[in-house]
Formats: C-alpha cells, sequence, structure tokens
C-alpha cells in the first residue's frame, strides 16, 4: 500500500482525467485539479500508514526486564541462547 499509492498518484498527474478535486471543481478548490484515481491514492497511502503503526507490534529492547520476561514465555527452541 504504501509504495503502490505514491507510484499510482505519479504516473495519474501524467494521465489527462477529469478532476473530481479541486481547481476548477466544487469541491477543496485550493487544491490543484485531482482526479478520482489520486485522491483513491492518497486515501490508501493514508490506511497504509495508520496499518503500519497499528499493527508493528510492542517496540521489545534486549536487555530489559520486559524482553526477558517475553523471552521467558517462549518455546525452548525457539528461545535465544543466552550467555
Amino acid at each position: 500500500m504504501l509504495l503502490e499509492a505514491p507510484t499510482r498518484y505519479i504516473l495519474e498527474m501524467l494521465r489527462q482525467e477529469p478532476a473530481v478535486v479541486g481547481h476548477g471543481t466544487q469541491y477543496l478548490r485550493f487544491l490543484p485539479p485531482q482526479s478520482f484515481s489520486m485522491v483513491l491514492s492518497f486515501v490508501l497511502f493514508v490506511a497504509g500508514v495508520v496499518l503500519w503503526f497499528a499493527f508493528r507490534g510492542p517496540k521489545i529492547v534486549p536487555g530489559e526486564p520486559e524482553a526477558q520476561e517475553h523471552n521467558a514465555d517462549a518455546p525452548a527452541a525457539r528461545r535465544p541462547l543466552v550467555a
């Protein structure tokens, strides 16, 4: 999502489609003319950023007590070797 959306937006800048948002339309006239695909690309990019932060998981720093508790729950085969 994060790569496809900006690429699609740039490709849509090269194509000539009728604007649905921006200058020359009824909506958000302060923006440059935007086609439906450009607006959709922007929405997909924002959704990708939101999903990135929503599903990145907790930050575990090795050596801190939380990381040691997390490793204690791991199966023995997957537990890292500690010297």
